[in-house]
């Protein structure tokens, strides 16, 4: 009777002392990768799989360890071998790299997983002479996505890949079914929730061929606005705005917060409304010194009694 916990016991040891390496490739937009594979220390090469148009993800399952050699290759020929020295007590490790156009092949893309690890957890209670303090936002962040392509008509069928997400496409519209949407407009749009994180890598494909991608930061809000343009050049993806908080208004050249434009609109008002006073009391105070000073004045010294006024 006692084998069977004996058993289980040695199970979890053996979880507890083994970690997970996820590795994600972009390769969407350069398409320069025909098999990829993955090999970490002396262990047998992984064969990357492509999960959708461009985008190679693999994961291997390896023994905890305090550092991390591996390398990634194709058709074997070696693409980068780089290595971690230090590698955070996580169940798993995520590496992302994307191809370039020049040399070398493949570049590493957001932070490194050592900064990705849980950070200790402080003693935040506010302490004598601070202010008040900001009001929590939740986990998630609701997102609305614009993309302008007035200019190039590129886009058909956009489909948009989230990184961090889920794994699942999001195709974008332009039917006006999305509130402030035009049907038609060339503004695609998409809307979203993202579990929050300090940013967002944001890929569009159609028809299977790579787009652009473009990453993008994240206001501290719990919702946002993206707003990108199609372009020829450089990753095909162009900012033309920051991400900015949820609840604003404006066209695809820009955005204008609806509390700074109402504001804006109150003060214009009371500018207009303050003039308008001013030129009344002013045209008063003019043709009374007109009628009561200036006219007698001229009526006595004008030999011929001609009389003029103000036009």
């Amino acid at each position: 009777m006692w084998i069977l916990p004996f058993l289980w016991t040695q199970t979890s040891y053996a979880d507890v002392n083994q970690m997970q390496v996820v590795l994600n490739i972009d390769d969407s937009v350069h398409t320069r990768l025909e098999s990829p594979m993955l090999q970490i220390q002396d262990r047998l090469q992984i064969p990357l799989v492509e999960t959708t148009p461009g985008i190679w993800q693999g994961s291997d399952t390896i023994p905890r360890s305090n550092s991390l050699n591996f390398c990634i290759l194709d058709r074997d020929i070696q693409l980068i071998c780089p290595g971690l020295d230090q590698v955070p007590n996580q169940d798993s490790v995520a590496l992302s790299f994307e191809t370039q156009a020049g040399t070398p092949v493949l570049e590493k893309v957001g932070p490194d997983p050592i900064q990705q690890a849980p950070a200790v957890e402080e003693d935040r209670s506010p302490g004598e002479g601070t202010g008040t303090p900001t009001p929590e936002v939740g986990d998630s962040i609701d997102i609305i996505l614009f993309v302008d392509d007035r200019s190039l008509s590129r886009l058909k069928e956009p489909v948009l890949s989230i990184d961090p997400g889920d794994g699942i496409p999001l195709a974008l519209s332009d039917d006006g079914q999305i509130e402030g949407d035009s049907p038609g407009d060339g503004i695609w749009m998409a809307q979203f929730s993202s579990r929050r994180t300090e940013f967002l890598i944001l890929r569009i494909t159609d028809g299977g061929v790579g787009v652009g991608k473009r990453q993008v930061f994240l206001p501290s809000s719990d919702q946002a606005e993206i707003r990108l343009v199609t372009t020829q050049t450089g990753d095909g993806l162009d900012l033309v705005t920051e991400a900015t908080s949820g609840g604003s208004v404006g066209g695809p050249e820009g955005t204008v917060g609806a509390g700074t434009g109402g504001r804006l609109a109150h003060v214009l008002w009371i500018m207009i409304a303050l003039f308008a006073v001013l030129f009344t009391y002013l045209r008063q105070v003019v043709w009374k010194t007109w009628t009561a000073e200036v006219k007698p004045a001229l009526d006595r010294v004008s030999p011929d009694g001609e009389q003029g006024g103000p036009s």
